[in-house]
């Protein structure tokens, strides 16, 4: 890895690294209602995440980031799931952050990346927005009016 893409990487990775609170769920084009992802809370630290929902690990593992596409991709790699079928396989997604705002877009265990911010009917993508534990950007966009959805601030 040349000294740039490491650069990168690790301001990448500085980025990621924190509590990341979900406001905002679609799985195949389809919007969560609020109560599957109101107590969801991302930690990411060093190269290892880990999920809880409503207090109690759900998912945990590493992750992998890569600064050479854009936008950046990121891979899961499952050590801990309440869904067995995520244990071990990769799942590749993409990531993007702005200020204290995180959005991701992954794919079904297996598969490549999207190569967007976008889900429809039956594309096994799951897409999500952040907040970073803390933050109050993200509630003053809300209250603004700010359509969080897809291609949100982005």
């Amino acid at each position: 890895m040349a000294a740039s893409e490491l650069a990168a990487a690790e301001a990448v990775l500085k980025s990621i690294e924190g509590r990341w609170q979900t406001i905002y769920a679609e799985v195949d084009g389809e919007a969560l209602p609020d109560d599957r992802f109101s107590q969801t809370i991302g930690e990411f630290s060093d190269n290892r995440f880990k999920i809880e929902k409503a207090g109690v690990v759900a998912y945990e593992g590493t992750f992998y980031i890569n600064v050479s596409s854009n936008p950046c991709g990121i891979v899961l790699i499952y050590s801990k799931s309440v869904n067995p079928m995520f244990l071990g396989g990769p799942r590749a997604g993409i990531v993007q952050i702005f200020e204290d705002t995180k959005k991701t877009n992954f794919s079904e265990i297996g598969f490549p990346p999207p190569q967007d911010f976008n889900t429809f009917r039956n594309s096994g993508r799951a897409l999500t927005v952040h907040r970073r534990e803390g933050s109050t950007r993200v509630r003053e966009l809300l209250a603004s009016g700010t359509n969080l959805g897809c291609g949100i601030m982005w």
